[in-house]
């Protein structure tokens, strides 16, 4: 009944091509499952400079939504749009548009 492996085979831990082996699966809730999601290109875009490297984003982002996509949320920024500072204060209502040179310098202390 079918091909009996050799010993050397069995060593080698070549099996052979009726081999057929109990492997146990476990399902993760749906909760736990990851999903990566392929950028739509149908999406439009927006190619903005930021600190001197080109870059796509989506269009109308503000400042804040920006920077909350960089994962730079809470961090001590300073900002310049096509060379003037925004003011934390008006990070929500700047809207980013296309073309816009854009410089994010973190503040790091130090001493």
């Amino acid at each position: 009944m079918g091909i009996e492996p050799t010993s050397s085979a069995w060593e080698a831990e070549v099996l052979p091509l009726n081999y057929t082996r109990a492997v146990e699966y476990s399902l993760l809730p749906a909760e736990q499952l990851l999903f990566f999601q392929l950028p739509d290109a149908s999406l439009p875009i927006m190619k903005i400079i930021l600190n001197g490297e080109p870059r796509d984003i989506e269009p109308d982002l503000t400042v804040s939504q920006l920077i909350e996509q960089l994962g730079m949320t809470g961090k001590r920024l300073a900002i310049e749009i096509d060379r003037e500072i925004v003011p934390r204060s008006r990070y929500a209502q700047t809207r980013l548009h296309e073309g816009v040179r854009l410089e994010i310098v973190h503040a790091i202390g130090g001493g």
